[in-house]
């Protein structure tokens, strides 16, 4: 009367077996940013859609295990009672996640704006002193008046600029202040004033072992094949076929029969046809997502040594500019584009570090190793009688 299965459950073609230790995850514990550790965490704990997700699961267990001979009966007759909140725990991780994505993401478009305005802050002085030496020598009857002018406007084009850095910033610093739920003026306050992007070094990788959706979507996929009494011959059959030949299969009314009401395997094989073509499309989704991502993170490392090395002819030709322009021997034109060259290749660089560092947070997420295994029962949520999802 248990209404459970005496036989084993069904199986797809199934890697979902974890590969990393689960005191290793969730990645941010390693990755070497306290402060970023500390912000997911703390954007974790406050999101109010995961919480209504925790609250959820915690009710959901409290019913099945509630006394009364209804809630018995209810949770020993319903077969895929338990299968349905494994999923829904599984959805809770997977959710846990993308949020930390997103918030790493955030943190590193602060952090990258930090920088970038440092550098064009930096770059006012040099220009100030350029605007000095222009007009001292246009005095002095050295330059025409043409240099003095073109000082001044490239002084006006450092000041917007360095503006447009700030908004940029402020913009950027709300966005993940909302993200954790923390006020804008107090996340100043943990950034600093000096921002550094975080290096983190993501190993290449196509495990797609810890992904939490795709667990969720084989209970979820089994336990409907149990429930429609599918056996496991026929998804043994629908797992050997060639993966073009398993594209959704129409579920086909049964076949009547003399004295019989229909041929429930020809429904049977339908289903298993559609369960693995489901199958296969999430595994092949999941691998395009590494595939991206683990791609993107080897352009960005790719770029970081021509940049430095940029970065350094541009300084050393903008010293030798500054010098020549000072003794006669250079143009003002040549000293602009020298210092237009120095503030592109800073910029590049910062750009550069970002890129490979969101890379390794979206093959990290992309991996699922937002969670691990005590996530999947998370604490009763304190304080909560009703939960309205934003």
């Amino acid at each position: 009367m248990s209404g459970h299965p005496e036989s084993p459950p069904l199986r797809l073609v199934s890697e979902t077996a974890p590969t990393m230790p689960d005191e290793a995850l969730p990645w941010w514990k390693g990755a070497g940013d306290p402060l970023l550790a500390q912000l997911i965490e703390q954007g974790l704990a406050h999101d109010p859609v995961l919480i209504c997700q925790a609250f959820d699961l915690t009710q959901s267990v409290d019913k099945a295990h509630a006394p009364g001979l209804r809630n018995r009966l209810t949770h020993l007759i319903a077969q895929d009672d338990d299968t349905a909140r494994r999923a829904q725990a599984y959805a809770y991780a997977d959710a846990r996640n993308h949020l930390a994505e997103r918030i790493a993401l955030a943190y590193i478009e602060a952090r990258r704006w930090q920088e970038r305005l440092a550098v064009r802050v930096k770059a006012t002085d040099p220009l100030r002193d350029n605007g000095e030496i222009a007009h001292f020598r246009k005095e002095a009857g050295l330059v025409p008046a043409m240099d003095g002018d073109m000082a001044d406007v490239m002084t006006g084009l450092d000041t917007a600029s360095v503006e447009a850095a700030r908004n940029k910033l402020n913009e950027a610093i709300g966005t993940l202040a909302r993200l954790i739920h923390a006020l804008p003026d107090d996340l100043r306050g943990q950034l600093g004033n000096e921002g550094h992007l975080p290096a983190l070094a993501a190993r290449p990788a196509n495990d797609r072992s810890h992904r939490a959706d795709l667990r969720g979507l084989e209970l979820r996929l089994t336990s409907n094949l149990t429930r429609h009494k599918v056996e496991q011959d026929a998804i043994d059959s629908a797992a050997k076929a060639p993966e073009d030949a398993t594209g959704p299969a129409p579920e086909a009314p049964a076949k009547p029969a003399a004295g019989k009401k229909g041929d429930p395997k020809i429904t049977a094989d339908a289903r298993a046809k559609n369960a693995v073509a489901a199958w296969r499309a999430a595994q092949i989704r999941a691998d395009a997502e590494i595939h991206d991502a683990s791609g993107a993170l080897d352009t960005a490392t790719l770029r970081l040594a021509p940049l430095a090395k940029a970065e350094a002819t541009a300084t050393r030709t903008v010293t030798d500019a500054r010098l020549g322009y000072r003794s006669g021997t250079e143009t003002f034109s040549m000293l602009y584009v020298a210092e237009a060259a120095v503030l592109a290749a800073q910029e590049g660089q910062i750009d550069a570090r970002a890129a490979a560092a969101a890379a390794a947070v979206r093959l990290w997420s992309a991996q699922g190793l937002g969670w691990h295994d005590a996530d999947l029962a998370p604490a009763p949520t304190e304080g909560v009688t009703v939960c309205v999802q934003p």
